[in-house]
């Protein structure tokens, strides 16, 4: 009995029984990295700049993996090899943190590590992703993968950050993570999503997805929006006091209206089908975007200073854009109210010496503006003979101010 007792002592002393406690690794690149690099966070201060291997045995024991809090093997490669499975990732039970962006991931399980605030596992091969056991889970950016189906995130209440852009078609619900704060995602399916949950949200981008209905009156921190390529028709930013960039290019917009939001200074709605655009917000002097090439039906732009406007160049990233069928006024309403009633009749057209105008409307000052937004000539009085002989020839905006607003026309100056 005692020999019996000895021996079993001797093999748990043995090298075969130390074996017994070696995590297995399959993937050869994923192990190198493991034993030869400093890539981990032992400490938990988060720097990720200790050795796994601790006992430089060119192994991994189940003891040093639970004693890793964060992992970074991110765009790590071999002479251009690069991990293709994380299995063995499994025996790190007490993860806090993992980053495994640009490999060529295609296995990866974290289902058993129950601590994992941080999934940076964007740019690999991944089919499919299941958290729905990360109860902790803070961020996942899980972007340029072929995930396609559900992503569960139901369990993720504490959810702060989700990225899955560049995915194939997937199916998305954010309603059970209430302090979710940035969402971005492309290939959503569905013809609506719901943000009602997501009161703490403020940067949202989706794109090329069949969304045909966004509901943001829930969403009164949202100061970044970029929403693209989809079916949207209409959109509410009423309740959104804090936007500041509006990007909505390649919709079905019909009306888009910033005037409520005082902090926007960036408006890209390029390629809608729009047919009223108010800027007029207050701070079009701030702005470091206003484009709305793409919209052959909107005839008037309202904004805050008609003058201002005209005078801002159109640039390729900068500026302010619009097709030369729009114009800018300060009151849209009025003119598009009174076009069919014709308010007001300027002649001549083309006018060499004296230009008239009249109307139904008492005219309180007509300003004329070269297509440039440079002021050329304004009148206080006499509106039947303004004289513009002295004009250069070309095309003149007039615009023509009531006190009920103003319209915005063009004369060709002979």
């Amino acid at each position: 009995m005692k020999t019996l007792c000895t021996l079993c002592l001797l093999l748990c002393l043995s090298p075969l029984g130390a074996r017994a406690q070696i995590v297995d690794i399959p993937d050869p690149v994923f192990k190198y990295i493991l034993v030869n690099l400093a890539i981990a966070d032992t400490d938990g201060d988060g720097d990720m700049g200790e050795l796994v291997d601790t006992n430089s045995d060119g192994e991994i024991q189940v003891s040093e993996a639970e004693a890793v809090f964060g992992l970074n093997v991110a765009a790590i490669d071999l002479n251009g090899e690069h991990i293709q499975s994380l299995e063995g990732l499994e025996a790190f039970v007490n993860l806090e943190q993992l980053y495994c962006a640009q490999q060529e991931i295609s296995v990866m399980d974290v289902t058993n590590l129950s601590q994992l605030r941080v999934l940076v596992c964007n740019y690999n091969l991944l089919p499919s992703l299941d958290v729905s056991q990360n109860t902790l889970l803070e961020k996942i950016d899980c972007s340029g993968n072929p995930i396609s189906g559900i992503i569960d995130t139901s369990q993720c209440t504490g959810l702060k950050r989700f990225s899955c852009v560049g995915n194939q078609t997937i199916i998305v619900d954010v309603t059970q993570n209430p302090q979710l704060e940035v969402f971005y995602c492309r290939m959503i399916t569905g013809s609506t999503i719901d943000l009602s949950q997501n009161t703490a949200l403020y940067d949202l981008f989706i794109v090329d997805s069949p969304l045909n209905t966004l509901d943001l009156t829930q969403n009164p921190a949202l100061m970044y929006m970029e929403v693209r390529n989809t079916q949207l028709t209409e959109i509410d930013l009423t309740q959104n006091l804090l936007l500041r960039v509006v990007i909505l290019d390649n919709n079905l917009l019909s009306r888009l209206d910033v005037s409520g939001n005082p902090e926007v200074v960036n408006v890209w709605c390029n390629n809608n089908q729009l047919t009223e655009l108010n800027v007029r917000n207050g701070n079009n002097a701030n702005f470091f975007n206003m484009k709305a090439e793409g919209n052959p039906s909107l005839s008037c732009i309202e904004v805050d200073d008609v003058g201002y406007a005209n005078a801002q160049p159109c640039n390729v990233t900068t500026g302010w854009c619009k097709d030369e069928t729009a114009t800018y006024s300060e009151d849209c309403q009025l003119g598009n109210a009174e076009v069919g009633l014709n308010p007001f009749v300027l002649y001549p057209n083309p006018a060499k010496d004296l230009l008239s105008v009249e109307g139904s409307e008492a005219v309180v000052k007509v300003t004329l503006y070269d297509l440039w937004g440079r002021k050329l000539l304004e009148a206080t009085r006499d509106f039947a003979q303004i004289p513009v002989g002295h004009l250069p020839a070309g095309i003149l905006l007039v615009e023509v101010a009531t006190e009920k607003g103003t319209v915005l026309e063009k004369v060709v100056k002979g």
